[in-house]
């Protein structure tokens, strides 16, 4: 009788350790899919912070020029 109540206990042990580890697992897939999605979103926000450089580069060549273009026709010391 004794014997079978142990083995029954870890008969309950093994599933219970099971079921903890089936948990561990779960939840070690959900991490590793937000760590996916999460360098996917820094690839994404990189590509965008890159495309604004050059859009604010742009803006400022555009300005620099145009700037410079009315200072020499306005300006009385090129006259």
């Amino acid at each position: 009788m004794q014997n079978e109540s142990l083995v029954h206990f870890l008969i309950f042990l093994v599933i219970l350790l099971s079921y903890f580890l089936y948990q561990e697992s779960e939840e070690n897939a959900r991490f590793y899919e937000l760590l996916v999605k999460s360098e996917e979103t820094i690839d994404i926000q990189s590509e965008a912070i890159a495309s604004q450089k050059k859009a604010i580069k742009q803006l400022e060549t555009a300005y620099y020029l145009l700037y410079n273009k009315y200072n020499m026709q306005y300006s009385p010391t090129f006259q």
